[in-house]
């Protein structure tokens, strides 16, 4: 079955070459990939790093991921857009078979904690996976407690400090993937359990990587705090767009100084 795929199979199936490689992929939480990607080209420009694109053959992956090559290194970098774990969880198993040393997400969060603002930074230290995709990357296991790489956090929060971010929080989220179902009792009960954030993806893909044993970091924009009553169906949410997509840049620059720095 497709678990016991191996490498070799892989770039087989995928038509890639057999000496093909991934560095590190980007996963940005979100649903619509023509709004994220221009948001990351632009972050790509700033941190004034060279790079090509690849172009694949494979249908698969052409569907799902952006290849670029970074210079000088040739390190190559996937990036992809996922609302959710199932795709993200398949990308991500894909990108680390084929020998990714740094996974990746940005992403959005709702808040769960009243010290939180919107526009604030929430690294997960790790997150509960309240969702059926990390189960299988932790059979037998009770504890759905999936971590974030403990030393990439120091280097992390000083590269945000770096973009003028200040306000950086690194406390455990919930991954719930079902969130116009989210309700007032959930919200207090995640609360009382001493999570920070609810998101849909950080757990997935901290299973993946745990997994595998590749590193692997999550940087949360803080959009909405749900113990406030503060939704994003709420007018000044989408008054304060451009705002949010400024921060998502920077957060994007941080992450892209960190991959660089880190496996060059």
């Amino acid at each position: 079955m497709y678990a016991h795929h191996s490498k070799e199979e892989w770039l087989k199936i995928l038509n890639l070459p057999e000496n093909y490689r991934v560095d590190a992929i980007i996963i940005d939480g979100h649903y619509a990939f023509n709004n994220r990607y221009p948001l990351f080209l632009k972050a790509l420009k700033q941190v004034r790093i060279n790079y090509v694109f690849e172009k694949f053959e494979d249908d698969f992956l052409h569907s799902f991921v952006k290849s670029l090559v970074l210079k000088p290194g040739d390190l190559r970098i996937w990036y992809s857009v996922f609302y959710g774990g199932a795709a993200l969880s398949e990308i991500v198993h894909i990108a680390s078979i084929l020998g990714s040393r740094l996974n990746l997400l940005r992403g959005d969060v709702g808040a769960l904690h009243p010290a939180l603002e919107r526009g604030d930074i929430l690294i997960p230290s790790y997150s509960h996976g309240n969702e059926s995709s990390t189960r299988l990357y932790a059979r037998g296991v009770q504890d759905l407690r999936f971590y974030s790489t403990s030393n990439l956090h120091e280097v992390i929060v000083s590269l945000l400090r770096q973009e003028g971010l200040q306000r950086i929080f690194i406390k455990p989220t919930t991954t719930c993937q079902a969130m116009l179902q989210e309700s007032i009792a959930d919200i207090q009960n995640w609360a009382k359990q001493g999570f920070w954030g609810v998101e849909m993806e950080a757990s997935t893909l901290f299973a993946v990587s745990n997994y595998f044993n590749i590193p692997v970091i999550a940087v949360l924009l803080v959009v909405d705090n749900l113990v406030k009553n503060q939704l994003v169906t709420d007018k000044d949410y989408w008054e304060e767009k451009e705002y949010r997509d400024q921060l998502r840049i920077k957060q994007y620059k941080s992450l892209l100084h960190l991959l660089f720095n880190l496996l060059q």
